[in-house]
């Protein structure tokens, strides 16, 4: 009992000395107000992927996979691990492996004549090659 009332008269003691204190408010300098940080993420709906993981441009790798499509899959695999339908066709999966980006689209931008011995040519856009690059660094390994 004799402890239980001390340590209530310490309690009491204690709360007397914070009431003897002038509140923070009435020392401190006022500081503005700090607008609140707008998230990285605050205009994506829940459950999207960072704006970084979104990169290049969905819109545009959409674009250069269906010009991918219509121009390249019957002889090039988009796959890893799945091989070419022809032989001499590489598979867009590995094909930074061997090339960087920036020679691939000046190859695009001049005009694919031989990629193999029977390729088609082709002659692309400057908006078509930057989607077909878009489309082709989500395939693989960046070069």
């Amino acid at each position: 009992m004799i402890a239980l009332a001390g340590g209530l008269v310490l309690a009491g003691c204690e709360k007397k000395k914070e009431a003897d204190k002038p509140a923070a408010s009435e020392t401190a300098a006022p500081q503005p107000a700090q607008a609140p940080q707008p998230s990285p993420d605050a205009a994506l709906p829940e459950g999207s992927p960072p704006p970084s993981e979104l990169s290049p441009g969905t819109a545009a790798v959409a674009r250069g996979e269906a010009l991918a499509e219509a121009n390249c899959t019957r002889c090039h695999a988009t796959q890893t691990g799945e091989k070419s339908t022809h032989a001499s066709a590489p598979s867009f999966a590995t094909l930074f492996t061997n090339y960087p980006p920036d020679y691939i689209a000046e190859a695009f931008a001049e005009g694919v004549f031989v990629g193999h011995g029977d390729m088609p040519a082709f002659e692309f856009s400057p908006d078509q090659i930057n989607d077909l690059v878009a489309y082709l660094k989500t395939l693989g390994p960046p070069g």
